[in-house]
């Protein structure tokens, strides 16, 4: 929260969404990294969600395997991979259900960006599907209900090559698994390989988010008060028109770590935290 409280005196404005996590993978590929307790990022979800806010929940899920076990072993009933992801799942499930309403879950971020240090990111697509569905269907038995599935991947995708970019497609587990579908771009400019993601993404018919947005990939190489994040968004409304969110990347190109902060807040295209009860109102008296 050190990144979102200063807001308001910068921009005089709060912004609508933030980005909480319940695991995210150390560097033993086993422990917690955040350094926060479960405890506590339930607290930080529940007073976000009493405020009116909208949460993002990232998870980066422990490493169910022992040496040797096949990939498919994590959503294979019985196997021992399979056993330790049902665990670390029953966890999860209550975690989810200590929170008072509904959030956005990205429970596997970059999935197919093979190579990174993201969980299960080494699956093959069908084998990616296959572990969403089955994730999708055990919450389900545990009677989570207030958990909205964003599905997210990295617009730049391993199998990028030359003039063929990949646009995603082979990771979506189906419509019925599926709430909100994002892709992480830093920056969202438009390009080949974020185009070709984006307008697969627009044919799905789900709402489109870009769950992490920056400079510049490596937060390391970013060096405070160079960049204007407004300039960000100007990009996503030219060359993504559909997209409905975006959270920026925290530490160095968090919004008050940067330039641009109050034309941002203020551009009549952000939905600001004190607009999140009027605007769902309005979406309400619109339906039919």
């Amino acid at each position: 929260m050190d990144i979102v409280t200063p807001i308001p005196a910068a921009t005089g404005s709060q912004v609508a969404m933030i980005a909480v996590s319940n695991f995210f993978l150390g560097a033993d590929g086993v422990s917690n990294s955040t350094g926060v307790s479960s405890t506590a990022y339930a607290a930080i979800a529940n007073n976000w969600l009493a405020g009116g806010g909208i949460v993002v929940v990232t998870q980066e899920a422990s490493n169910p395997y022992s040496s040797g076990e096949s990939l498919a072993d994590v959503y294979t009933p019985g196997t021992n991979a399979n056993n330790n992801w049902n665990a670390f799942l029953n966890t999860q499930a209550a975690w989810f259900k200590s929170l008072n309403g509904t959030v956005i879950w990205r429970p596997f971020a970059e999935i197919n960006f093979p190579g990174s240090a993201h969980s299960f990111a080494n699956l093959t697509p069908a084998q990616a599907v296959l572990l969403w569905q089955y994730t999708h269907d055990y919450f389900a038995s545990k009677g989570v209900t207030n958990v909205l599935w964003m599905l997210n991947l990295n617009a730049w995708d391993g199998r990028n090559n030359g003039s063929t970019y990949y646009n995603g497609s082979d990771y979506y587990p189906g419509s019925a698994y599926v709430d909100i579908v994002s892709l992480d771009s830093y920056p969202p400019n438009a390009g080949p390989w974020v185009n070709g993601m984006y307008n697969y993404f627009v044919t799905t018919g789900k709402p489109i988010f870009f769950a992490e947005v920056g400079s510049n990939p490596n937060d390391a190489a970013v060096v405070v008060d160079t960049v204007d994040n407004s300039t960000i968004l100007d990009q996503v409304k030219v060359n993504f028109p559909k997209a409905v969110g975006m959270l920026f990347w925290c530490f160095n190109q968090g919004i008050p770590k940067q330039n641009g902060a109050s034309t941002l807040m203020s551009d009549p295209a952000i939905i600001t935290l004190s607009d999140v009860p009027t605007v769902f109102l309005n979406e309400s008296n619109n339906s039919p």
